[in-house]
């Protein structure tokens, strides 16, 4: 699974999903609201059932069941996190320093088309 999300007070809404049918979730439950917490880093969770901050989550026990989510926050040109591109699966899984690498890359290029969307309505 993989998403791009929006946060705002409340909610977390998903601007692109593949395999999430969820439009969105309470900002309450969202695993990208911890990601946005620390802007410059990326945030991975190998095992979410074994993180004290996920384990009894609602998107952990039920539905969509995740396991493992990785993601790098979206900052717009002043540095505030908008939101996250993150990547979730059903399983744990291991991430290693070529993978954090190629997430930051593709978050760096999501936060860049999100910028030339608003460019160009503006």
């Amino acid at each position: 699974m993989a998403a791009v999300t929006i946060i705002d007070r409340d909610r977390q809404w998903f601007a692109a999903r593949i395999g999430i049918s969820l439009p969105e979730t309470s900002r309450a439950i969202s695993f990208c609201a911890h990601a946005i917490l620390n802007p410059d880093e990326l945030l991975v969770i190998e095992d979410a059932e074994m993180d004290d901050r996920f384990a009894g989550n609602p998107l952990v026990i039920g539905d969509p069941h995740i396991a493992f989510y990785a993601s790098i926050p979206i900052l717009n040109d002043e540095g505030y996190a908008l939101g996250a591109l993150c990547i979730l699966d059903r399983k744990p899984r291991s991430f290693d320093a070529a993978d954090r690498k190629i997430l930051a890359e593709f978050g760096r290029r999501a936060a860049n088309a999100i910028a030339d969307l608003v460019k160009a309505r503006s």
